[in-house]
């Protein structure tokens, strides 16, 4: 997971810059919605919009907010960004300071991406061991001719995290082949946007060990 300053335009906080303490938060914020919402890509631009220079944040009306949350979460703060706005790229950052969903939100992500074997195992077993996915009909459950993916109901329901998605992608290429399925107007538009951020959210995640995930999975279609 990178760090707020891996991508820092002005270098880390304590440095002589005379970076007024938020800027960072603000910036990260514009690039992230940028990043989950468009072609614009985090790490191709390492972070920097043309909406997001210095100049911006300080003609910027919710500046108070950028400057609390980034008191309060300091280093942390990618990750309180990413956690929060891969669920919903748009949200005010008046919100996210206000509302301790979002610090829940926040710790529950840093649980997950910090034991994403047992995050995977819980999920596979929730939603294709209990569910009865083998290897017979797992492509009805990933692939679908006809209709919604019961994978994708999964993760509307919260029954399968977006982490364990993205392990399921690097292995079964489930993006590519979702896209080619909800091509044209009879698309679904729910399922699009959610792959389309889905795709995005993956270049946040370093996923370690693939073999291993693919051997749990196979062994979970065994059963």
């Amino acid at each position: 997971m990178p760090t707020p300053t891996d991508y820092s335009s002005q270098g880390p906080r304590g440095s002589t810059s005379d970076v007024p303490i938020g800027y960072e938060t603000f910036r990260i914020h514009t690039a992230l919605r940028a990043h989950f919402t468009s072609k614009y890509d985090f790490f191709t631009y390492k972070g920097l919009t043309k909406n997001n220079r210095l100049d911006h944040y300080r003609n910027c009306k919710p500046r108070y907010y950028y400057n609390r949350l980034e008191k309060k979460y300091d280093r942390d703060i990618l990750g309180f960004l990413i956690s929060n706005m891969v669920v919903d790229p748009t949200i005010f950052v008046g919100n996210m300071f206000e509302d301790e969903q979002y610090d829940k939100r926040f710790k529950s992500w840093i649980g997950r991406t910090q034991s994403l074997p047992y995050t995977f195992e819980q999920d596979i077993k929730r939603c294709i061991i209990d569910q009865g996915v083998t290897k017979v009909n797992c492509r009805e459950y990933f692939f679908p001719l006809k209709g919604v993916p019961p994978l994708f109901n999964d993760l509307l329901l919260g029954r399968m995290s977006n982490e364990s998605f993205i392990i399921l992608n690097t292995l079964l290429k489930i993006s590519d082949k979702w896209s080619a399925l909800n091509k044209g107007i009879d698309g679904n538009p729910l399922l699009i946007e959610r792959n389309f951020r889905l795709t995005k959210y993956q270049k946040f995640i370093e996923v370690q060990n693939i073999e291993d995930y693919r051997k749990s999975l196979i062994t979970a279609l065994d059963k």
